[in-house]
């Protein structure tokens, strides 16, 4: 068998934070070049860590001399396309994870059963139908994700029981020459037999964050997040050509630039941890306005000017796509 475009690729980082990985990918192991496969192994330490969270916000414990966070974990993945818009992906995965008694000092249920150690083998499935123009930042088509995890299989000591379902979908409909339209929403269900704080992620991590409410996070069992926004071209990509730089592939630079208006909504529930955090359990929203600058490399430089139900304005600086 013939494999093609495979990626070899190490991580080594120094310093504060310290990372060693490797990971292999093939774009396809079989004839009709329809399945993939990818595999990995990771470890990390950092001298300081997230031990809990008080008023949405995130609270840090540092140690100069110790590490408080050591992550290990390896995964295994096989992803399959059906036609051109359909992807599935199931990976296995084995994490585990070590920290400080002084953390657990601060955070008795950090971890599972009170423990500095957290470790599990986790089994994930994922579905994704992708049909829009330009994914780093689409004007026109539709994106639909389904996921389910499981972790937690009674093998192992101090694996927390754990099963989540999440759906979402983004529509991108182009009204005229000047103006579009895109929306989103998204929702996550999660069973917990019992709660650690390292298992409660919810709104305010990666993609899933309200805009406006840069300065928080939302933690909690289940949520749903729904974002939406007006848009007017400013102007149509361009491609400038600089006569300083002799090399064709970097001397062209495309630009392109958008003004938009939006508004984002949210909700978390949380059964564990709402006493200190009055976020959870409501819903909370934003509104404001932005401006956008799309580049090459697929690069997207955002401003935004958002207002929050808290009644708390300010400029954002962002990059990449809002969704």
């Amino acid at each position: 068998m013939l494999f093609r475009s495979e990626v070899l690729q190490f991580q080594f980082i120094n310093g504060y934070t310290r990372r060693l990985g490797i990971n292999y990918t093939v774009p396809y192991i079989n004839r009709k070049q329809n399945i993939g496969l990818s595999a990995g192994i990771f470890f990390s330490r950092n001298h300081e860590i997230t031990y809990d969270t008080k008023n949405n916000k995130l609270l840090f414990f540092k140690d100069q001399d110790r590490f408080p966070r050591n992550d290990f974990s390896t995964y295994v993945s096989i992803n399959k396309r059906k036609g051109i818009y359909q992807y599935f992906f199931t990976s296995v995965e084995y994490r585990r994870n070590i920290t400080l008694d002084t953390v657990l000092s601060l955070n008795p249920d950090f971890f599972i059963n009170q423990s500095t150690t957290q470790q599990g083998l986790s089994i994930s499935w994922k579905y994704r139908f992708d049909k829009r123009d330009y994914k780093p930042y689409p004007m026109r088509g539709v994106y639909f994700e389904f996921d389910v995890f499981r972790s937690g299989f009674a093998t192992m000591k101090n694996e927390p029981d754990l099963t989540s379902f999440s759906a979402g979908i983004r529509k991108y409909v182009k009204l005229n020459e000047k103006f579009n339209f895109s929306g989103m929403l998204k929702a996550r269900i999660t069973q917990l037999s019992k709660a650690p704080f390292y298992n409660q992620k919810a709104i305010g991590y990666g993609q899933d964050y309200i805009r406006g409410y840069d300065y928080y996070v939302i933690n909690g069992q289940n949520f749903f997040l729904i974002k939406s926004q007006f848009k007017y071209t400013l102007m149509k990509n361009r491609v400038y050509k600089m006569g300083l730089i002799k090399t064709e592939k970097f001397n062209k630079i495309p630009i392109a630039m958008y003004l938009n208006a939006f508004g984002d909504g949210g909700y978390v529930s949380d059964r564990f941890y709402n006493a200190t955090n009055t976020l959870t359990n409501s819903f909370q929203y934003s509104y404001g306005v932005g401006f956008d600058y799309v580049t090459y490399y697929d690069l997207v430089f955002r401003v935004e000017y958002a207002i929050n139900r808290l009644n708390e304005r300010g400029f954002f600086f962002r990059v990449g796509a809002a969704f």
